[in-house]
């Protein structure tokens, strides 16, 4: 089908989208097309042109390589997801948390993704529950917590943990 679409030439071993993230469909390392500068790639046109179909086949042809997905911001998933608490969520905030839990999974190379800060943003989001109680606000962080994070100092144990922070030497990280 991508041949038919003339997409072959965006997704084959030597084309853009093998430049643009640096590896080919069947993982062999590509010189970069943009240099050292983060990669942006906007895709227009109307409804049935093929956005949504060259995404896709991005997606089938380099995900088992590189840590790729695919989500329908459009979706009204992420606003039904949303609604239950319109003052510490939104659409925008639900996307973010199902492309975290997609990446949190990838298995290829290098291993999965964390996102601590993502996961303080959203808990700074979460203060915002129509019911401010600490409890509201634990509950909404829960919802959080299966996203990975790093434990980036030793002394400190998330609060919905349960545990107490250890006793380690200030400093220690």
């Amino acid at each position: 089908m991508c041949d038919d679409l003339g997409f072959e030439r965006l997704l084959g071993e030597e084309g853009f989208f093998a430049r643009m993230l640096g590896r080919s469909p069947s993982g062999a390392g590509r010189a970069l097309l943009y240099g050292p500068d983060v990669p942006v790639v906007l895709l227009t046109g109307g409804p049935g042109m093929g956005k949504g179909r060259l995404l896709r086949a991005v997606r089938d042809r380099f995900a088992t390589k590189l840590p790729v997905i695919y989500l329908d911001c459009g979706s009204p998933v992420y606003t039904d997801r949303a609604e239950p608490e319109p003052g510490a969520r939104s659409a925008a905030t639900e996307v973010l948390v199902e492309a975290a839990r997609r990446l949190s999974t990838w298995q290829g190379t290098g291993g999965s993704f964390t996102f601590p800060r993502l996961f303080a943003g959203l808990a700074m989001i979460a203060t915002g529950v129509a019911d401010g109680t600490p409890e509201a606000v634990a509950a909404e962080v829960e919802r959080y917590a299966e996203l990975p994070q790093r434990q980036r100092f030793r002394a400190w144990a998330p609060a919905t943990s349960g545990a107490a922070p250890s006793s380690a030497p200030s400093g220690t990280c």
